[in-house]
């Protein structure tokens, strides 16, 4: 590309992205900030599209007090070729001046052979943050040419936190009946429709429609080539209503009356690489059986998966299972569900050391043995002392065989 075309851009991207830090108070993300601003690490931010990788972009930015800006999904970028990152560099130390030293690039997966670049800016230990909207295009190419040099943030929605904070809903640990009331009015909006900021800030559906239909027609279709959209289509459909189940590749191609098993497991593992939606194993010692087992599906969002089906009021105990996941995602667990003798536990979280987690909408005569049942077994099999079940608006604690069992309501737990 031509130097002046690239100043032409970078100038009007500069303009607008200090226009937009200027009048928009967007919430401050749960990240840990000092972290990565003191990190000599290149920081990698990659999600779903319209998760608020910009704006996180732009609060990094706010705290450094320096940095250039290039949003790489600008449509004059189209003729841009890793030739250009000479001029480019040359075009950001025009406007920014040479003793610019970070870096901010949006979207940068759309430019062929971007790990190069930034690269060369690292080893001139330069500080450069980076978003990407596909997980499996940026893990490959950092696993190969930034490995041991970047830090990862995993940008999900807002959290019922943020969402709180945005909405300008206090909350704290001593909740009366008005404001306990009026928090469970939010979280009722916050299980049914999501939080992707985008769709706050306009409160219109057809932002959820367009990150899934961009997310198929501009990320999935050009990078895995795929024929047949609507059997894509047909694939995460029949995933929407299979939220928080377990499936098996097997079942869902012979569901589809696709010929092959191996054409669901790619169009799920595309699905997983934008971000619209998380598989988790069931719980073995053995790799080998982890590779066997059904999986669990769940969804980056609740609006997003409400979007695809029409059981969003008949199916709150499963949308309540999906927020608790995204949750324990946020919170850096790793997690696996256990399935034993016909005894499952919807949760099993590691980080230092077990968690384990039973969801149900409500807990009452009809579901209270089976539910305690699959958490007891699993303690006993994880040698846990404590374990959880989370429920919409239930409080209680008991024993059992001395064990402490902890029912909490999940908007609580959410808060904590």
């Amino acid at each position: 590309m031509n130097y002046f075309n690239l100043l032409e851009i970078i100038k009007d991207q500069k303009s607008y992205f200090e226009s937009f830090l200027k009048n928009n108070q967007n919430i401050t993300r749960n990240i840990n900030f000092n972290k990565y601003i003191t990190s000599k690490e290149i920081i990698v931010i990659t999600g779903s599209r319209r998760s608020g990788k910009s704006y996180l972009l732009l609060q990094f930015k706010e705290k450094i007090k320096r940095g250039s800006y290039v949003n790489f999904e600008d449509d004059r970028f189209i003729n841009f070729t890793e030739n250009d990152f000479n001029n480019l560099l040359k075009a950001i130390y025009e406007v920014y001046g040479e003793d610019n030293n970070t870096f901010f690039f949006d979207e940068i997966q759309n430019i062929p052979h971007w790990e190069i670049f930034v690269r060369r800016l690292y080893n001139y230990k330069y500080k450069v943050f980076i978003t990407g909207s596909n997980a499996n295009l940026l893990s490959s190419e950092l696993g190969t040419k930034l490995t041991g040099r970047h830090l990862d943030i995993t940008l999900l929605p807002f959290s019922f936190i943020e969402y709180l904070k945005y909405y300008n809903v206090d909350y704290n640990k001593n909740y009366n009946l008005k404001e306990k009331s009026k928090i469970l009015r939010y979280f009722d909006k916050y299980l049914l429709e999501g939080s992707y900021p985008q769709f706050l800030e306009e409160d219109n559906p057809d932002i959820i429609r367009n990150i899934y239909s961009d997310a198929i027609y501009k990320d999935l279709q050009p990078r895995y080539s795929i024929d047949n959209i609507n059997d894509l289509k047909e694939t995460l459909l029949y995933l929407s209503s299979s939220l928080a189940s377990p499936i098996s590749y097997n079942n869902v191609a012979k569901s589809l009356k696709i010929k092959s098993h191996h054409t669901i497991k790619k169009y799920i593992s595309s699905l997983e690489s934008v971000y619209l939606v998380f598989l988790i194993n069931r719980y073995f010692e053995s790799n080998k059986k982890i590779l066997q087992s059904y999986k669990k599906i769940y969804f980056i969002d609740n609006g997003l998966r409400n979007i695809l089906t029409f059981q969003r009021y008949q199916d709150k105990e499963h949308l309540l299972e999906n927020i608790v996941f995204l949750e324990l995602i946020r919170r850096g667990k790793e997690i696996t569900y256990f399935n034993e003798d016909n005894s499952e536990c919807d949760f099993i979280a590691k980080d230092k050391s077990f968690e384990n987690y039973q969801v149900c909408f409500e807990l009452n005569d009809n579901n209270k043995d089976r539910e305690v049942k699959g958490l007891v077994f699993a303690m006993d099999f994880f040698k846990l002392k404590i374990g959880y079940i989370l429920t919409y608006d239930q409080e209680d604690e008991f024993k059992i065989d001395n064990k402490v069992i902890k029912v909490i309501s999940v908007w609580k737990w959410l808060l904590e």
